[in-house]
């Protein structure tokens, strides 16, 4: 009787001799594959154009909408004008005062400020005009100062005088320090009453 049986070991040998091959496929061409990628890559790229963002339409304002009255040359006066330079010469105060001679109850003003430079050129910037609440204690030191007021809140009314500010920032390197000359650009206002004579 066996007690410890011996098992044959089993040894893994490779088939002698000739050995069948499957047949080798030949090489594919990339073509296919970079045409899909392609067409992939241009369909995406319509998508995102697709998707962007568009510029607003210009559209026109409607029928029964009106531009307000703008005064018309002379209703708004600017008067006892004074002009403060910055010292680095980039931005400019300008004050004095405005009379509203027009029918309107002037809530805001758009001044052009035109510069002359040192070539005989001239050069405009559009500056909003503040109006200035000069206080009762108020001196006359040829300039006028004070806090700024909103004129939505507190309006020039037809026939009335108000002491007001420009400050304008970008004043051109060439300019030769003389007054720059002022036009009103735009007004905004409410009709009213024709001004008191």
């Amino acid at each position: 009787m066996a007690t410890n049986p011996r098992i044959p070991e089993q040894k893994d040998e490779k088939p002698r001799g000739p050995v069948l091959l499957r047949n080798a496929e030949p090489p594919r061409s990339a073509v296919p594959g970079v045409v899909l990628a392609i067409i992939t890559a241009a369909l995406l790229l319509a998508a995102v154009i697709y998707f962007l963002p568009r510029a607003p339409k210009k559209v026109a304002p409607p029928a029964a909408a009106q531009v307000p009255a703008q005064p018309v040359p002379g209703q708004l006066q600017f008067s006892d004008m004074n002009m403060t330079p910055d010292p680095t010469g980039k931005s400019l105060n300008l004050d004095g005062e405005v009379t509203n001679t027009s029918n309107e109850t002037i809530t805001g003003i758009m001044a052009e400020v035109r510069f002359t430079t040192k070539n005989g050129q001239s050069t405009t910037i559009n500056a909003p005009v503040q109006a200035i609440d000069i206080g009762k204690n108020a001196k006359n030191s040829g300039r006028i100062t004070g806090s700024v007021q909103n004129m939505v809140n507190d309006p020039i009314k037809p026939g009335a005088e108000r002491a007001i500010e420009i400050q304008v920032n970008g004043v051109p390197a060439d300019w030769d320090h003389t007054m720059p000359g002022l036009r009103i650009v735009t007004t905004t206002g409410t009709q009213g009453a024709p001004p008191a004579k």
